[in-house]
């Protein structure tokens, strides 16, 4: 599946950085980690939008198997959503890597990122309770 071939080459990508931080101990290729992480992710979820079943979908799909037209438009909304942060947060990361300190590098891409993300699952989290109970039987 094209999807699979993505995530094998973000995880040779990933392989790749680390060896060569490895070896060469260089500070530079170790800020890049969020930066590939973020943008790594950015085209898993992105490309996904292009198939017959989102990334996300795929995910609640475990848990439940059928959803309601509402359900799939928000799950191909939220998709879409979560693929913008993940570049904004690709670029955002990136500029703290060429032209911030380590220590903007670090409040950044250690505490800020992961609390922006923290707070749209949390808002998405409550949306889905709150909206889409009264128009399904069972949650997304």
């Amino acid at each position: 599946a094209p999807l699979g071939r993505i995530f094998e080459g973000f995880l040779a990508l990933m392989l790749i950085n680390n060896l060569l931080n490895a070896y060469f101990e260089n500070k530079f290729l170790l800020k890049l980690y969020p930066v590939l992480m973020s943008f790594g992710f950015f085209c898993i979820f992105t490309y996904s939008l292009f198939t017959s079943e989102p990334i996300i979908e795929s995910f609640a799909r475990l848990k439940k198997k059928e959803f309601s037209v509402l359900e799939i438009k928000h799950i191909r909304h939220l998709t879409a959503f979560w693929s913008v942060w993940l570049l904004v947060n690709t670029l955002i990361a990136l500029f703290t890597v060429l032209f911030c300190s380590i220590d903007t590098w670090l409040l950044y891409n250690g505490i800020v990122s992961y609390v922006i993300s923290g707070v749209i699952f949390a808002v998405e989290f409550l949306y889905r309770k709150i909206v889409l109970q009264g128009n399904s039987s069972e949650h997304v």
